[in-house]
């Protein structure tokens, strides 16, 4: 009897781990530079995520897919439901995807800090563009 009491709180202590979430705090100017892309991802300022993973083309930013093709630095400010912020530096046309938001939302772009153009998520909650930076 003492035996199965002891393994009863052992897997009831198990289950309470498992369910427990850590914040990842990342200091401003971090780079990621997944290997199978020739974008930069940096953190343009001190934020708390709940996850983030680098892949070989993209970086999950919590629950976010980024991704952009070309050479460019893309610096992320914030990346949260209300806000996605965040700046691409680049001197040739870049392309830039991003997964898992709200479906069919719309989101404004912005240029130098001007709205450009309005963008609607796809059902599945995505969305891309690509710009030409030279002279735009």
């Amino acid at each position: 009897m003492r035996y199965y009491a002891f393994m009863l709180i052992s897997i009831s202590m198990c289950l309470f781990l498992a369910q427990t979430t850590f914040a990842i705090q990342i200091t401003e100017g971090t780079v990621f530079q997944p290997t199978g892309s020739n974008a930069t991802f940096i953190i343009g300022s001190n934020s708390t995520w709940d996850r983030i993973e680098v892949h070989s083309t993209y970086l999950v930013v919590n629950n976010y897919t980024i991704s952009a093709t070309g050479y460019a630095n893309v610096i992320i400010y914030n990346f949260t439901p209300d806000n996605i912020r965040f700046t691409v530096n680049a001197s040739t046309p870049v392309a830039l995807s991003i997964d898992n938001l709200s479906s069919d939302t719309q989101y404004t772009v912005y240029r130098r800090g001007l709205p450009a153009w309005k963008i609607q998520s796809n059902s599945s909650g995505g969305f891309g563009f690509s710009s030409d930076v030279s002279g735009r």
